[in-house]
């Protein structure tokens, strides 16, 4: 408690009077109970939201978990992180006071383009993309989702023209 780690707390008094030590007095398991159930009452109570289905969550940087529904914190600082695939991350940082319950609706952001990353073998090269142009020997910058054409142009060379597909989030050479 002492470390504001509250459900480690709950969870080690709960181990200790399960199998309590033979010489505990009734009044000793009694005030490990009344502290037990004021830990209870401090805690946070999160009920969280999250679009689209799927996204994970990452609380106080520990490792992903599906978004749950409901969520049991410590009261004081926390960070949380929600994820998901072609989605824009959402990071809220809140300052949770005891017996509390926050909620949360987070509807993460579509990714709605990808990067691009063009590099001739020469840097006289011409670069186009979707028929304008952008820009000599290396281009690399975002586009929007979806089937783009570039071609590479030089002097003394034949042309080449691709068709590339830029997916949301990723980077297509």
């Amino acid at each position: 408690r002492g470390l504001g780690r509250y459900r480690a707390a709950v969870g080690l008094f709960d181990r200790y009077l399960q199998s309590p030590d033979p010489a505990a007095t009734p009044e000793r398991l009694d005030a490990i109970r009344a502290e037990r159930e004021e830990l209870l009452r401090a805690l946070v109570h999160a009920a969280i939201t999250v679009t689209p289905r799927g996204a994970t969550l990452r609380v106080d940087g520990r490792d992903p978990a599906p978004s749950p529904e409901s969520l049991e914190l410590d009261p004081g600082g926390h960070v949380l992180e929600w994820n998901a695939p072609a989605h824009r991350p959402h990071r809220e940082t809140i300052t949770a006071t005891p017996g509390s319950r926050p909620v949360f609706n987070v509807a993460l952001d579509p990714v709605r383009e990808g990067r691009l990353q063009v590099e001739a073998s020469s840097p006289a090269v011409l670069i186009e993309i979707d028929g304008q142009r952008g820009g000599m020997g290396r281009v690399e910058r975002e586009f929007p989702v979806g089937e783009h054409v570039v071609a590479l142009r030089a002097s003394g060379y034949r042309p080449v023209e691709r068709r590339v597909t830029v997916t949301p989030g990723a980077t297509v050479r």
